[in-house]
């Protein structure tokens, strides 16, 4: 399996603008914005690429955020503060399809979608998080006004 190495620059600047914000609901709600803006081209591209019987499987090709789970909270092997992002589907077809079966051949359209966009969805994360993150800080600094 072919690895490829992603380099990120400026996570520092980013998690102290986070903790600048000193609210963990209005962090997660930034990345999950952000993160969920940046996915908006792979689920296009994807229910562009997915074989089309019905059509349910394309439209049940959605973006999600997942909580922690509740064992994993308590045994805290996930930061509380992180946020977790996917694209998939719920449909019972979506694996046969992108895998194969015996009986049918694979039709890809996740993985393809993905690479196809792995670069913009960088590129778009990188330039959503710097206003997000502003607005956030706006936002709080009105309700701190109100409240103060």
């Amino acid at each position: 399996m072919a690895e490829e190495a992603i380099s990120i620059d400026g996570f520092a600047d980013l998690e102290a603008a986070l903790v600048a914000l000193a609210d963990e609901a209005l962090e997660r709600q930034v990345l999950i914005n952000a993160g969920t803006r940046a996915l908006q081209p792979v689920q296009a591209e994807a229910r562009r690429l997915v074989p089309v019987h019905e059509g349910k499987l394309r439209e049940s090709l959605i973006i999600a955020t997942n909580g922690l789970t509740r064992d994993a909270a308590r045994e805290e092997l996930i930061d509380k503060g992180a946020v977790r992002i996917w694209f998939g589907t719920a449909n019972r077809n979506g694996v046969p399809r992108e895998f194969g079966t015996f009986r049918s051949v694979a039709k890809p359209f996740a993985r393809p979608a993905w690479e196809a966009n792995v670069d913009g969805m960088l590129d778009t994360l990188a330039a959503e998080l710097g206003p997000e993150v502003e607005a956030a800080a706006e936002r709080l600094s009105k309700r701190r006004g109100r409240k103060g």
